[in-house]
């Protein structure tokens, strides 16, 4: 399947499937560029022949782990649980986890979301 991003020169544009798709989405001094993937950020170039892609910044990185790090915290927030059903030492287990968790953009400075080495649960949680 072929892509195309729609939009006006110097401004964000959105990415359709297909050729016909394109052209009926297409609106008044909109040009219309053909992408070789969908899911692509950024805007049509000046001249309207071509896209110019959006690089995220470090901070748009950051705030990626930071909110994957949250989910994958809140997950296993019950196991410190006084009544939680596990033994002192698979506590202690996933304790050293949510620490590898919490500290993950201090043992990965710089590294970009699709690049982090997230840190493996100590078992799969009932």
């Amino acid at each position: 399947m072929t892509f195309y991003a729609v939009g006006k020169p110097n401004k964000e544009f959105r990415t359709i499937e297909g050729e016909a798709s394109a052209q009926l989405n297409k609106r008044a001094g909109e040009v219309i560029v053909e992408v070789d993937q969908t899911g692509l950020r950024g805007k049509i170039s000046a001249d309207g022949k071509s896209i110019v892609l959006h690089v995220a910044s470090m901070e748009e990185e950051l705030d990626k782990i930071r909110q994957r790090r949250t989910s994958l915290l809140a997950r296993c927030d019950f196991i410190l649980m006084p009544d939680a059903p596990f033994t002192a030492a698979e506590v202690e287990e996933w304790k050293a986890y949510r620490m590898e968790l919490r500290d993950i953009t201090d043992t990965q400075p710089e590294t970009k979301f699709e690049d982090i080495v997230w840190p493996e649960p100590p078992f799969p949680l009932p």
